[in-house]
């Protein structure tokens, strides 16, 4: 492998490390709110916060897909 593709792996594989966890604390951002509903990070649509962390796996792919192509 050469530099260039080394550097673009380890290039690609940070930024999604960084999108990862700005969409996680956006999701655990909102489950400090009172309130019962929240906007969906990114996808819209709404979900309660505190719903558990593994119910909202999905949402927080989704999430994280749609904020990579936003650069």
């Amino acid at each position: 492998m050469d530099t260039y593709d080394r550097l673009l792996k380890i290039s690609m594989a940070e930024f999604a490390r960084k999108v990862e966890r700005e969409v996680d604390e956006l999701f655990e951002a909102a489950r400090a709110l009172p309130d019962e509903t929240c906007e969906i990070p990114y996808i819209g649509g709404t979900y309660p916060p505190h719903t558990p962390r593994e119910q909202l796996a999905p949402s927080a792919r989704r999430s994280r897909a749609v904020r990579a192509t936003l650069v």
